[in-house]
């Protein structure tokens, strides 16, 4: 079964990070500072299409490469916090799909946007992104959708309705597009965009990260024996467990019935938000959040 999600995606973001940046400073202790800048550019998406053409791997690369640490700090705290909120609603196989389709609109919108207005005639040539700002991005939105009344308790401030947080993120993206970093707002919209298209079909029973199935299994955990090998103490008789089938079966039976219901709550979840719940519905999927 489907492990917790965002604590990997932020263990690979992480693990890419350090791989490029130690290496970095060790051969800039040589005067090879350009190791850093080559590799980044070889894994960052170029804007220019005759490059990326020879650089296709990048449109996945880009979305776990980060050009320094307040870059990436920021991506993961964002990442962690919303991606714990929809992971815990829609489950760790939709909020992977949201990452990773949403990363590749964001390439999607970052290309097109710098190939298809004036404005950036002069820089398309050598225009690079990289950076889980994308993904992130449409975790949040999917999340918000998902749940636009659950709120954060901010420090100084108080609880703050997600709804509000990601229309500040957004307002900031538009407002940002004509700035320096114009391609990398672009490509956050693109992943805000999915976001809100991926929750919005799936309340209508469509999920269009299917695609993404098979990179999934990538983020599966194998399933673990629940044999258990217990010390016999030479003091207490062994223990054994009821090997009555009746009891069983119904054991089994109440857990069928129980994952059943949190299946329910789940679906209704996605089509309805979590608001749509009642008191009853939350308290069951709060239990079994904890179990």
């Amino acid at each position: 079964m489907p492990g917790k999600v965002i604590e990997r995606l932020i263990g690979v973001n992480v693990i890419v990070f350090i791989l490029l940046m130690l290496p970095g400073v060790f051969l800039a202790l040589f005067n090879q500072q350009g190791y850093l800048k080559t590799v980044t550019e070889l894994l960052s998406i170029p804007a220019n299409l005759s490059i990326l053409a020879t650089h296709p791997w990048t449109v996945f690369t880009y979305m776990f490469v980060h050009g320094g640490f307040f870059h990436l700090l920021f991506n993961m705290l964002a990442l962690y916090w919303f991606g714990t909120v929809m992971q815990d609603f829609l489950g760790s196989e939709k909020t992977l799909n949201a990452y990773l389709m949403g990363g590749l609109v964001g390439a999607l919108f970052f290309v097109l946007a710098y190939n298809f207005f004036p404005l950036f005639a002069e820089e398309r040539f050598n225009a690079l992104a990289n950076g889980a700002s994308a993904s992130v991005l449409s975790i949040m939105v999917a999340t918000a959708v998902t749940s636009p009344n659950y709120s954060f308790n901010l420090l100084l401030i108080g609880p703050v309705k997600i709804k509000w947080l990601v229309l500040v993120y957004i307002m900031i993206d538009l407002i940002s597009i004509s700035g320096p970093n114009a391609g990398g707002h672009f490509a956050h919209l693109g992943g805000a965009a999915w976001g809100a298209l991926y929750v919005s079909q799936l309340r209508q029973g469509r999920n269009l990260g299917a695609p993404m199935q098979f990179l999934i299994r990538l983020f599966q955990r194998k399933p673990q024996s629940r044999l258990r090998v217990a010390h016999r103490n030479s003091d207490r008789p062994i223990q054994r467990k009821s090997s009555n089938p009746v009891s069983s079966k119904t054991t089994t039976s109440a857990k069928n019935r129980q994952e059943a219901e949190v299946d329910a709550i789940l679906d209704k979840i996605a089509k309805s938000g979590y608001d749509s719940l009642s008191d009853g519905e939350k308290q069951t999927l709060f239990k079994a959040s904890a179990r």
